[in-house]
């Protein structure tokens, strides 16, 4: 779970940076001074936090319900990771201690197709998430750059 967790965060990076490094808040602090989303003399740390969410969180517009998709797709492979280990314990109860050799054949192709279905859908959230990085950074980049020629 912990690798699908950091792949999420991976490609939503700009979220992740930003509240993490306080060097990277630092600047987009002062971004968003430029943009004058808040008051020069604010020195509250907490608030400034708040506003670069808040100005993140409307760089999301568009791509909400993307990434709630996302998030769910994590989920349901975080929790196909669980189904291998449950069928391998029903083979060993069941087909080499309970003799039902009848059952071996369902149960590995039970195993083969949630290991493809969990591997289509880590594709599809990772295909999601790149796409939805790379869309907000674009929108990031277009509007610092729009700020840039205004003051020019």
């Amino acid at each position: 779970m912990y690798k699908n967790i950091h792949h999420f965060f991976k490609n939503v990076h700009l979220l992740l940076l930003l509240l993490v490094h306080n060097k990277v808040i630092d600047m987009m602090g002062s971004i968003l001074l430029s943009f004058q989303l808040r008051s020069p003399c604010a020195v509250d740390l907490e608030e400034d936090k708040m506003e670069i969410i808040k100005w993140l969180w409307d760089c999301l517009k568009g791509y909400r319900i993307r990434m709630l998709l996302g998030l769910v797709m994590v989920i349901a492979v975080s929790s196909f990771h669980l189904i291998n280990p449950y069928i391998s314990g029903s083979i060993v109860d069941d087909v080499i201690y309970g003799g039902k050799t009848e059952l071996l054949m369902n149960l590995v192709l039970m195993m083969i197709g949630a290991t493809l279905l969990r591997t289509l859908l880590r594709y599809l959230y990772q295909l999601n998430f790149e796409h939805i990085s790379q869309s907000v950074l674009h929108k990031v980049r277009m509007k610092i750059f729009l700020k840039l020629q205004e003051l020019d």
